[in-house]
């Protein structure tokens, strides 16, 4: 445990520090962010949905890549548009 506290403690002080510049910033411009609140909060949503989608993506053309379903050389194929225009 020790080892681990010995290990971790420079990240934990750099960590701190950053967060505390990054506060203080927001802080200097928490007037104007309050026009922008309600796409501040939507903002995460849908980074996390676009996010899921590629990952689905790309892990459908990986299991047709494996499957030899589509080659590699020649991606415009019939399942592949599937994928992409669903």
């Amino acid at each position: 445990m020790n080892k681990i506290i010995k290990e971790s403690w420079k990240v934990l002080i750099f960590a701190s520090i950053l967060s505390s510049i990054g506060g203080f910033g927001l802080e200097f411009i928490k007037e104007k962010i309050f026009v922008f609140l309600p796409l501040l909060i939507i903002i995460p949503a849908l980074n996390d949905m676009i996010g899921d989608a590629g990952i689905t993506l790309v892990s459908k053309v990986t299991t047709y890549l494996n499957m030899g379903k589509i080659s590699t050389k020649r991606l415009n194929n019939r399942p592949v548009r599937h994928l992409l225009y669903l």
